[in-house]
């Protein structure tokens, strides 16, 4: 490209700057027409000229493209009579509506003044000698036109507006080697998904590469990318290109188009996406990937497009090794039991296609394989497969696994030959109308209690979004209460809780509160209610007697530790039970409890035995036992061995607190499961199937509670049970003795 032979005022800077970002239409549409013996050319117009060269200065340039001198005679031009001049081998001429204004600004140029005018938006000009003509028609579609700027002829005949400003009069145009069309341009690389900001400032950012196939450098000027959507716009510009040789794209040559910022045009990196290059409304080329992958290119190669690593400006190439990728698609993490589906899918990013095996299955939370799967087993892939799965599953946490088999390729990134999930199964999930019942009467061998007995109920409780939180069991006779009421408060919502609660019936030692025969068990929680009737029987004066002294004695016994297991697992949890009774007045209480060993808490979330952090507040009233439940979480460093479990409390009206200290023993922890599950994985999953809930399973018979548990509190008639043998044991050593001694 010629350079200008005056020096632009700094004041045109910015013209020049906007006139090259947004181009006018130019003169593709004129067209020539010729003698076969033609000797003089119509070569370059100025059309629309500025004030800065006159407003009407209007110019033409012939050309003489023969070896030797041409004389003009006998020629018009457009009308005008035009003088007898020589135009030497190879050159120019121009004429000019006002010579006076050309020469300073053209200096040099073999010139001539003319009276001429032509229209912007379209017009015919005709160069007659004798009966030689050449005639020059232009159009500005919608009436667009720049001004300053020249329509040039080519070297091909085609016509079209000059690239540089103030044309070229005098001298080669400008566009003389350029390609009269963009046929030969085509997209041939597309970065959708840099590392980093779409949009970030050249040279990182999205970018699009194009390559001139033909012979001749084509001129980018008025070319514009658009995305799926028309209205989405990024414009070919000097400052959204960094290569040497600007606008002008050389034959055999790439360019890149960096987005650059640009905030009205950016490339989908998920689903489906076309990019589009236009020429005004005309369409050059285009091209359609799915989804991006980060870092990697979209890349033509022998017209098809692969995902390959970016090469900028260079040649496109297939590497020899690969990128596959599996994904596990499902819809959420929690499922019902009969509504669990998941879709495998095998990717191909980069590399050639290839034979491929893929291998699955699903663990449960032990590492026990429930189900295998072989979707996939060498099978040619071209770009990818899917396949879908609906197994059931019972209620659970599972780990489902696949992973890709004896590839042919040297994959770039082992990470996603493997993909792994974890799904909990629980017919709960998003079940928001509670329920609650009594599972089972643990009644002993005979199925039936006796009046003063204490009895262990199973019960099952599921809290939905209910605001209510009581839970209150207790049992009546002819719709008089005759137990004490046992009372539990569960605050979390959508939670699945298995329990045991204690019944205490009334001694009845009179025989006036209640008689012998059927008892209605009452439930009553979330305003819901469920009964069961059993049958009690039966009283022992000696041991209501002694039930009676032992309430007299513990009659401010007001705690007790309901239900404690021995042992325990560092890492795990530790649940407690501490039950609340109350024969007088209601009475507020604040109840906490942890483990320890010496003078550091082995449960807190600091290491003082004074931590209070579990602390509740309880309301107990009249004649009520009120459940209070503690999971304590074991400190993953505890050593095997005895520590204690202190529980403290304190009435609303009274300064002392009460201690209540047992031996609990830690033993070294089992083996871990093979599943992986990540810590927040397994206490959501806790919660959601309430596997610490449980546990109370193990308590739902009186052999169990005594074989498991530490018994911290018995009833008067239950030591009494137990003291028989011992009494007749020692009543008989005693006859042996008196018989002895009388011998």
């Amino acid at each position: 490209m010629k350079k200008r032979g005056i020096t632009i005022p700094s004041v045109l800077v910015v013209f020049i700057v906007w006139s090259l970002l947004f181009p006018a239409t130019t003169a593709e549409n004129s067209e020539t027409s010729l003698s076969d013996d033609q000797q003089i050319k119509i070569n370059e117009v100025m059309y629309a000229p500025s004030s800065y060269l006159g407003s009407d200065n209007e110019w033409i340039e012939l050309y003489n493209p023969q070896n030797t001198s041409q004389l003009l005679t006998n020629c018009t031009l457009d009308g005008k009579i035009v003088p007898s001049l020589v135009i030497p081998p190879r050159g120019y001429l121009v004429f000019t509506a006002k010579l006076l204004l050309f020469q300073p600004i053209y200096p040099g140029v073999n010139a001539t003044e003319l009276s001429m005018s032509f229209k912007n938006d379209g017009d015919t000009i005709t160069l007659r000698c004798g009966e030689e003509q050449d005639i020059f028609s232009y159009e500005q579609a919608d009436g667009a036109y720049r001004n300053n700027f020249t329509l040039e002829r080519r070297e091909d005949e085609s016509w079209g507006e000059a690239i540089a400003l103030f044309g070229t009069p005098g001298r080669e145009n400008s566009i003389h080697d350029l390609s009269s069309t963009y046929e030969d341009l085509v997209i041939s690389e597309v970065f959708p998904d840099p590392f980093g900001n779409d949009d970030e400032l050249k040279p990182r950012g999205e970018w699009i590469e194009l390559f001139n196939e033909g012979e001749k450098t084509i001129n980018l000027q008025g070319l514009v990318f658009n995305d799926e959507a028309d209205d989405h716009e990024l414009y070919i510009a000097e400052n959204k290109i960094l290569s040497q040789n600007g606008m002008l794209l050389p034959a055999q040559e790439y360019v890149v188009i960096y987005r650059d910022g640009d905030s009205d045009f950016a490339l989908n990196n998920d689903g489906d996406e076309t990019v589009r290059l236009f020429y005004r409304n005309t369409l050059i080329d285009e091209v359609l990937y799915s989804s991006a992958t980060s870092g990697m290119s979209w890349s033509n190669i022998e017209g098809d497009f692969y995902l390959t690593e970016p090469t900028p400006e260079e040649i496109n190439e297939v590497s020899l090794d690969c990128d596959w990728l599996l994904s596990l698609e499902s819809i959420n993490s929690i499922y019902h039991t009969s509504d669990f589906t998941f879709d495998i899918y095998l990717y191909r990013y980069i590399g050639i296609p290839g034979m491929m095996t893929v291998k699955g299955k699903i663990e449960d939370s032990f590492g026990k394989v429930i189900k295998e799967y072989s979707p996939w087993t060498n099978i040619e892939v071209d770009e990818d497969r899917v396949e879908h799965y609906s197994p059931n599953l019972p209620e659970g946490i599972y780990q489902i696994s696949f992973w890709i088999e004896d590839m042919e390729c040297e994959d770039i990134d082992l990470k996603d030959n493997m993909v792994t999930k974890v799904i909990v199964i629980n017919p709960q999930y998003k079940v928001f109308t509670s329920s609650l019942s009594i599972s089972e009467m643990y009644l002993g061998s005979d199925e039936q209690a006796e009046w003063g007995d204490q009895i262990t109920v199973a019960v099952n409780v599921y809290k939905g979004n209910s605001t209510r939180t009581a839970i209150e069991l207790w049992a009546e006779q002819d719709g008089k209460v005759v137990s004490k009421r046992s009372k539990l408060n569960i605050y979390e919502a959508f939670q699945n809780y298995t329990l045991t609660l204690p019944l205490q019936l009334l001694s009845n030692c009179d025989h006036a509160d209640a008689k012998d025969g059927k008892v209605t068990l009452i439930l009553e929680g979330l305003g819901m209610e469920d009964t069961k009737q059993f049958v009690v029987e039966g009283i022992d004066s000696e041991m209501c007697k002694d039930y009676d002294d032992e309430q007299k004695k513990n009659s401010n016994v007001e705690a007790v530790v309901g239900s404690l297991q021995q042992f325990g697992e560092p890492g795990g949890n530790f649940p407690v039970t501490v039950e609340l009774s109350n024969e007088g007045e209601k009475k507020i209480y604040d109840v906490w409890a942890y483990l320890y060993r010496g003078k550091k808490c082995y449960s807190c979330f600091d290491e003082s035995v004074d931590n209070e952090f579990l602390k509740k507040t309880v309301v107990v009233g009249r004649d009520d036992l009120e459940i209070v439940p503690f999971n304590l979480l074991i400190d993953e460093e505890m050593e095997e061995g005895e520590y204690k479990l202190k529980v403290k409390l304190k009435r609303d009206d009274q300064k002392t607190i009460k201690e209540l200290t047992e031996s609990v023993f830690i033993k070294a922890a089992a083996k871990k499961s093979s599943v992986n599950l990540s810590e927040a994985s397994l206490l959501t999953a806790n919660k959601n199937n309430n596997l610490f809930l449980e546990r109370g399973k193990d308590l739902l018979s009186k052999e169990k509670i005594n074989n498991k548990g530490m018994i911290i509190y018995q009833s008067s008639s239950e030591k009494s049970k137990k003291l028989i043998p011992y009494f007749l044991i020692g009543s008989f050593l005693l006859v042996v003795g008196v018989v002895w001694v009388k011998r």
